[in-house]
This record gives C-alpha cells, sequence and structure tokens, in this order.
C-alpha cells in the first residue's frame, strides 16, 4: 500500500472542504419564506422590481418569497429592520441610493450602511428625467438654466423630500450650472410631480415611471434624463451631458443586502440566483420601459462599489446642503 506523501492529506482535506462547500452553496435552502424588505410605497417602480425578484427568486429556490414594504424616513425604516434580522438568509433588503446617502444627511443612524449589511447582488441602475410643465416657456435645458443663472431663485423645483434622490440630481445640475432655483421638498413623489404639471413649481427630476406617461400625454415636457445615455422609453430627450452639461451623471444603483453575519455559503447561493434573474432577457424586458438598466455584480463586485457609492453621495450632499430636519 502506498503511503501518502506527507503533504498529501492536507491537499485533500483542501479539496474535500472545497466540495463540501460548494455543495453547501447549491444545496442551501431556507427553512420558512424569504422576505425582501423594499423601503419604498407600494405601486412604486421599486417596488414593482421587489415584487418580480420576490417571483423569480420563490421559482428559482421552490421557496415562497414575500415583499414587505417598509416606508419611512427616507428608506431608514426599512433598512434599519434588515440591520436587526437575524443572518439566515431570510430577509434581504431591496436597497438603492438613499441607503448611502442618509448616512450624510442625518446625524445619526441606528446602523452602519456598510458595517451591519452584507452585499448579496447588484442588479440594476436607474435614471431621473428633468420635467416641466407642456405649456412651459422652457423648452430645453439651456433655457432653463440661463433664466436660473439671469433671474437667481426666481425658478423653484420640487422633489420627494430633502435628500431624496430628485432633491440631489437639481442640486447637481444647478451648481455644476452655476445656476440658482428654490427647493421645495414634499413629503412624496407623486403631489411633486403633479404640482410640476399645475405649474405650481417649475421643474423637477421625476422618476421615469411617473413622468414618462404624463410626457405621453402632453401635460409634462422632458427635458433630459440623468444618465450618460439615453433611455429605451425617451428615445428623443438628450441626456443632460448632451444638452450641455459634460460629465453630468446621477443614477440610482439598485441590489440586495442582508444582514451582517450571514453565511458566506448562503449569500453565494443567494447571489447566485438574483444575478441569474438580473441577467436574464426577462429582466431586461421588465426593466428598461421603467427606465432601469440591468447592471450585474456578484457579491464581491458589489462589495467593493459600497464605499464609493458613500463617497460618493457624501460630496453630492455636501454640494446640495441638505440635512434632515
Amino acid at each position: 500500500m502506498k503511503r501518502l506523501h506527507r503533504h498529501g492529506l492536507p491537499l485533500l482535506l483542501v479539496a474535500a472542504l472545497g466540495c463540501t462547500a460548494n455543495a453547501t452553496a447549491e444545496e442551501w435552502k431556507p427553512n420558512g419564506p424569504i422576505k425582501l424588505v423594499a423601503p419604498v410605497a407600494p405601486g412604486t417602480a421599486a417596488d414593482a422590481t421587489a415584487r418580480y425578484f420576490a417571483k423569480e427568486i420563490g421559482q428559482a429556490m421552490n421557496t415562497p418569497v414575500v415583499v414587505d414594504n417598509r416606508v419611512g424616513a427616507n428608506g431608514i425604516l426599512g433598512s434599519d429592520a434588515v440591520a436587526k434580522s437575524a443572518p439566515d438568509g431570510r430577509t434581504l433588503l431591496v436597497v438603492s441610493s438613499p441607503h448611502y446617502i442618509n448616512k450624510s444627511v442625518y446625524a445619526q443612524l441606528p446602523f452602519d450602511p456598510i458595517r451591519d449589511f452584507t452585499p448579496v447582488a447588484g442588479i440594476s441602475d436607474g435614471c431621473l428625467v428633468l420635467v416641466v410643465a407642456e405649456d412651459s416657456p422652457f423648452k430645453t435645458l439651456n433655457d432653463l438654466l440661463a433664466h436660473a443663472k439671469s433671474h437667481p431663485g426666481d425658478l423653484d423645483y420640487s422633489s420627494s423630500g430633502t435628500g431624496s434622490v430628485p432633491h440631489l440630481a437639481a442640486s447637481v445640475m444647478l451648481s455644476q450650472a452655476q445656476a440658482t432655483a428654490t427647493h421645495v421638498p414634499y413629503k412624496g413623489g407623486d403631489q411633486a410631480v403633479a404640482d410640476v404639471v399645475s405649474k405650481q413649481v417649475t421643474f423637477m427630476f421625476a422618476p421615469l415611471t411617473s413622468a414618462v406617461p404624463l410626457v405621453q400625454a402632453k401635460r409634462l415636457r422632458a427635458l433630459a434624463v440623468s444618465a450618460r445615455a439615453r433611455v429605451p422609453s425617451l428615445p428623443d430627450t438628450p441626456t443632460i451631458g448632451e444638452a450641455g452639461l459634460q460629465g453630468y451623471e446621477v443614477v440610482t444603483r439598485f441590489g440586495f443586502l442582508a444582514a451582517a453575519g450571514t453565511d458566506p455559503h448562503i449569500i453565494d447561493r443567494l447571489s447566485k440566483v438574483i444575478t441569474t434573474i438580473a441577467a436574464s432577457e426577462g429582466f431586461r424586458e421588465f426593466a428598461l420601459p421603467k427606465g432601469f438598466v440591468p447592471h450585474v455584480a456578484d457579491s464581491a463586485q458589489y462589495a467593493s462599489t459600497r464605499q464609493a457609492e458613500l463617497d460618493k453621495w457624501a460630496e453630492v450632499v455636501r454640494i446640495s446642503g441638505a440635512r434632515a430636519e
């Protein structure tokens, strides 16, 4: 009988452990329903995305998946619920940019947006569209900014709240253009959009799901989109860069986070399932009309972007001067 080389046993053990780890990741199945915590109101594009993934994850893993809408405090309530959940892979946060923005807007958070979470996967980027009323005198971005510069404080803009992405998108644009306008924060996006239609306020960076039907109905005029590339639902609308502000981009990145301390094998299994869904043609067909572009990242890739995301929004918040009241 041949003796094992003195280094052979450790190598065999490593190989065996590797196989066990892979099997664990592939075979992990939750011992109850998975909950996707969506810190957004029902009926929004982000909510629709959460429900799309709930259905697809449920089918892929043969387990019930439910969506829990935790609305409030610009997403803080939802993030906090996941941070304090059991690290068993059964509670996931449907995360977007406010999760990182809040660190700079609020004096104190009940969690750390990086340390208290484990990245699962990135799925898409979403942009906004700059809109005015259909009968507004401003027909282009340059028209709007020229007036804002020549008549400081004469124009105003709505948003879904102080420190929201629509607020920050406008602040960055005005800062880059060296123009001024008055911010009018609302407690939600629907009324903020409605008051642009009725010309109670001059303009807004609105979600595409809210704005596109009103643009098509000739109630709003789209001046530019906040992404670097045009979007399929508004193919004739230029980007803000094309319209004159080179280098401008404000996008919201969507993904999934789990509680810190979740087993890496569980994260690996969830990441594989979610990235497969996000890379599918079905998700692309779902996402593009809503203004989302698939941007797929596995757990490690998503983890590598989080500090940059936090730093980016910290600078944007600094420019805007946004602070929670």
